[in-house]
Parts: C-alpha cells; structure tokens; sequence
C-alpha cells in the first residue's frame, strides 16, 4: 500500500512473492516518476498515462523494463498536475520563504514536464523507533535513514555528494572517539564507492532520471532520542483511573516538532473521560473517541527544549484490576522534524560535474525525521 492505495498483481505461476513485491514497488516509482507524485486523484486524472507506463514496462503479462530512463523516450502522454500541498511532507513547506529555500512540494513534478528545470533534489529522511519502560528507561531504539534523490538533471553529468568525513560502518572496528558510527548500510547499483572509504564521497555516474534511493543506513544505538516521555497510571478509586502523560523535547530549541500527537488507548469498559492540559498551553488539542476508546493529544508546534503534560481521568463500568489495568495504553508518539538528523549526518557538499563550463544546475537538499514506532509502556 502507498499513500492509501493498493497495489495489486495476480499471477497463473508460483511466482516468488519477493519478485512480485519487487514489480508492484518499481511500478509506484514509475508512476511518481512521470505524474510527479503519488494519490488517489492523481491516478484517477492521469489513468491514460499510467496505463501507457504499465503497457511500455510489461508485454502480455512479463516485466520488459522498469527503468525510467530507457522508459522515458516512449512515454508520449503528458501528466495532469494535481496540488499536493494537502501532503503530508507539506510541512516543509512552512519554512521561511527565502531565495534559497523551496518548499517541499517543489519535487512533485513528472520527469516529463515543459515546466521542469535542470535541479536536483536531496533528501535525507530518517525513520525512529523507540520503546520506553514506564519509568521512562529506554528498552529498545532504531534508526533507519535513506538519502533519496529525485533528478531533473539534462545531459551526462557527474555527481559527488559528500558525507560526515568522520562516518564508520560496522561496530565490530575500532573506531576514533566521537565517530559517527553507522550499524549497516546499502548504496544503490549506479554509486561508486571508489572514493567513500577514504573520504566518504559517494560518487554517481550515470545519474538515473527521476526517484532513486542513493543510500540506506542503519543505526541501533548512540543517536540523539528527539523526545522522551513518562507515563503513570494511579487507581484513585474503585472506578477510576488516572494517567499523566509528560513529554519533552530534546531536540535544540531553534528546532520544533510538527504534526506531534500522541495517542492513549483506554480499556473498553471505559464509560467518560476527562482531560487536563498544562497551565499556558497553547495550538494543543485533545479528543476522546468514544468508538476506539482512545484519547488523542495533538501539539501543532512542539519546540525544542519544553515539556508538556496531560492529565487523564478515566471513569468505568467495572472495577479496576489487574487485567483492565494491562488494557491501558500503551502510549504512542506521531511527529516530524524538519531540518533534524537524529542520526547527525550530513551533507557536506554536492558537485555537480560536466564538460560545459556553463552548466550549472540547481541543487536543493533538505533533512526530515519521522516516527516510525514510538511507544511508551505503562506499568
């Protein structure tokens, strides 16, 4: 599934479920490739197109190509833009308006556009995941990170994009005091890695056209955790429980957290719910939604560097125990973090090369850090 969608592939064979898997992803970067992005309108305004892509990629039934580049000179159709500020990668968009910055919905555009300029752009995402005790020790944390490209580039040119010069792959080396140390990583087949050992530059030539993940690294340890929570819950009566929720931020205080809630399932016999926010909380909302027996917490704008609480009182129709008790939670965190490497790699440069000495393509990066899975458990 993507952005919502399913992507469905039948078969007479025993296929391998890996091969197909494999298909049905090369076929939602051939689609985002030439309509510029990914939704339910953009396929229903440009089915034609898309189904030019499919009828070009496979011939009765069998994969021919998937490439982008080798598929581009036999795509005739054009692609209907559609707006995508209703994204959710919209929220970069509300970074400050200035001459070197472009918002993040600058990318969704089709490889095939008359409106496409020579650019590229760099995204460094990063997905965390963390599981907390209810004393708020961390039991378990993961980093996946990728370095995605999306290219407008015309002619044959030559890339090099630096990273952290301090960078090491594998914890079973020594490596020197403060070093940026990645569990594992994988590069994509165009990369050459004649340089990365020594200078950790990572060479691309031929650039593929449109969508291709440069990289993928992993981290399980040593990263910066942008948020940290505690959870109590205490039986004020028969009938009657109370959680407190505190959350910070750890993240710098030039930084914010956007799109941040947090969600608490409470036992089903829960029958009325009241909820408390700090004393000066501001852009927070709070729900209860009596069909999932949730509360929902949203924060529009989570600065680095504060802490807020939730107080919430639950009543129910039965009386507390052990198993209503194990009912409660746990508590789950949503946010993303514009501009943030939890991981703190960077990009140091990104050169473009080409015989012209007139050739001078645009070149936007941007940092993103989701969550993945951020749970907090209650005792």
């Amino acid at each position: 599934m993507r952005m919502n969608l399913y992507f469905v592939c039948t078969t007479k064979f025993n296929s391998s479920p890996s091969f197909l898997l494999e298909l049905l992803t090369r076929l939602t970067k051939l689609i985002r490739d030439f309509c510029g992005t990914l939704s339910e309108e953009i396929v229903r305004r440009n089915f034609t197109l898309i189904y030019e892509i499919l009828n070009e990629a496979m011939d009765f039934g069998y994969v021919q190509n998937t490439s982008t580049n080798l598929l581009r000179p036999f795509i005739h159709n054009e692609a209907v833009i559609v707006e995508t500020a209703s994204l959710p990668s919209a929220l970069l968009s509300k970074l400050p308006a200035e001459k070197k910055t472009q918002p993040s919905t600058a990318a969704n555009k089709p490889v095939i556009s008359m409106t496409a300029k020579n650019e590229i752009f760099v995204d460094l995402l990063e997905r965390i995941s963390v599981l907390f005790g209810d004393n708020g020790e961390v039991l378990h944390s993961e980093l996946d990170g990728s370095i995605q490209m999306k290219s407008f580039l015309s002619g044959n040119p030559e890339l090099r994009l630096g990273l952290n010069e301090d960078l090491a792959v594998g914890r079973g080396d020594q490596h020197s005091p403060g070093a940026l140390v990645l569990d594992d990583c994988n590069f994509h087949q165009c990369v050459r890695l004649d340089e990365f050992d020594a200078n950790r530059v990572i060479v691309i030539n031929p650039i593929p056209i449109g969508e291709f993940t440069v990289m993928n690294y992993r981290v399980m340890q040593d990263f910066r955790i942008p948020f940290r929570f505690i959870a109590y819950i205490d039986e004020v009566a028969s009938h009657k429980l109370e959680i407190l929720i505190k959350v910070r931020a750890e993240i710098p205080e030039e930084r914010y957290a956007g799109n941040v809630q947090l969600r608490l399932p409470l036992p089903p016999c829960t029958t009325g719910v009241l909820m408390e926010l700090s004393p000066g909380a501001t852009d927070q909302e709070r729900e209860y939604r009596e069909s999932d027996k949730t509360v929902f917490w949203t924060i529009k704008r989570f600065n680095g560097g504060h802490e807020w609480q939730m107080l919430v009182k639950a009543s129910l129709d039965s009386p507390v125990s052990p198993f209503v008790r194990k009912q409660v939670g746990p508590v789950s965190l949503d946010f993303e973090i514009p501009m943030y490497s939890c991981s703190n790699i960077n990009v140091r440069f990104l050169h473009i090369t080409e015989s012209s000495k007139t050739y001078n393509p645009n070149r936007w990066v941007r940092c993103l850090t989701q969550a993945n899975s951020y749970e907090c458990r209650l005792g």
